[in-house]
């Protein structure tokens, strides 16, 4: 199951969310179904719209959905020990320190320094103006 772990994280973050999430469960031969609810989405959820604000503007990625799982669960298709949702720390480890991930400008790489994304802003003494981004 991938959820959005970060409730503050822009719409672009969600897609990434997503997209990383999909990764590692095709990674792990498992199902990614998407499910980015009220509790973690809470600034783009309209439930006029359905439950997760995934499928508000985006196709499924899995043949199963968030609707079809539950109802396995209280059917006893599956049970809960055979779904996986990330923890807080799986999904920032994987979005900041999986090589393979995509990555927007927060990525950590080991060893990384800090520096301007626009050199031509930096001084040798005062604060660097705009933002910085892991090289």
């Amino acid at each position: 199951m991938i959820e959005n772990k970060d409730i503050n994280g822009g719409f672009v973050a969600l897609i990434i969310f997503a997209l990383n999430g999909v990764r590692r469960a095709l990674k792990q031969n498992a199902l990614p179904i998407i499910m980015f609810g009220e509790k973690d989405t809470p600034f783009f959820y309209d439930t006029s719209k359905g439950l997760s604000v995934w499928e508000y503007y985006f196709e499924p990625v899995s043949p199963v959905s968030y609707n079809t799982l539950k109802q396995w669960l209280v059917d006893g298709i599956v049970s809960e020990s055979q779904i996986h949702v990330n923890t807080y720390q799986e999904v920032m480890d994987g979005h900041m320190k999986d090589p393979d991930r995509l990555a927007t400008f927060w990525a950590w790489e080991p060893g990384a320094r800090w520096r301007p994304t626009c050199p031509e802003t930096a001084t040798d003494s005062g604060p660097v103006r705009g933002r910085e981004a892991a090289i």
